[in-house]
C-alpha cells in the first residue's frame, strides 16, 4: 500500500477521539514489574499500557492513580501531564506510513509525541498544554484528504 492509496482511502474516515484525562508515562526497572502491574489493576477503566522490552518496564496509566500509590514510587522516574489521542479506525497491519505521515504532521507545528499502537488502533500521547495544536493539525491533515 502507498503513501498516496494511504492519503486517499484511509484518512477521510479516521475519527481523532480524546477523553478528558491526563495521562502519566511511568519508568520502571526490569524488577519493578509487580509495581507496575499493581498500578495497572488499580481499576481505572480509561486507557492504560504495559511495555516490557530487554531493558525496562514502561506504562502509561491516568495520573490519578498515581495519587494513591506516590508512596510506593519514590525514584520512578515519571513523565507528566499527557493527553491522548486515539485514531478512531481499524488499521490493517499492512498499512505502510500512516505514523509517518502523523509524526511529520505534528512536528510541522512542534508537538512532541508518544506513539503507542494497540493491535487495531493507534494512539497517541501528547503534551496536555499542546493538545489544542496537535487536534486542530491533525483535524486539518485529515481533512486535507476528504
Amino acid at each position: 500500500m502507498s503513501k498516496s492509496y494511504l492519503v486517499e482511502q484511509i484518512f477521510p474516515h479516521i475519527r481523532l477521539f480524546t477523553d478528558d484525562l491526563r495521562y502519566d508515562i511511568i519508568h520502571f526497572p526490569l524488577n519493578g514489574r509487580e509495581k507496575a502491574l499493581q498500578l495497572l489493576d488499580s481499576g481505572q477503566p480509561a486507557f492504560s499500557t504495559f511495555i516490557q522490552d530487554k531493558d525496562e518496564i514502561t506504562i502509561v496509566v491516568p495520573s490519578a492513580v498515581l495519587v494513591d500509590f506516590a508512596d510506593r514510587l519514590q525514584s520512578i522516574e515519571t513523565s507528566k501531564g499527557w493527553r491522548l489521542i486515539t485514531f478512531d479506525i481499524i488499521l490493517e497491519h499492512d498499512v505502510i506510513g500512516f505514523m509517518a505521515a502523523i509524526s511529520e504532521c505534528l512536528a510541522g507545528v512542534g508537538v512532541s509525541i508518544f506513539a503507542l499502537s494497540a493491535y487495531e488502533r493507534d494512539h497517541l500521547l501528547v503534551p496536555a498544554d499542546q493538545i489544542e495544536t496537535a487536534w486542530q493539525a491533525l483535524d486539518d491533515l485529515l481533512k486535507g484528504h476528504s
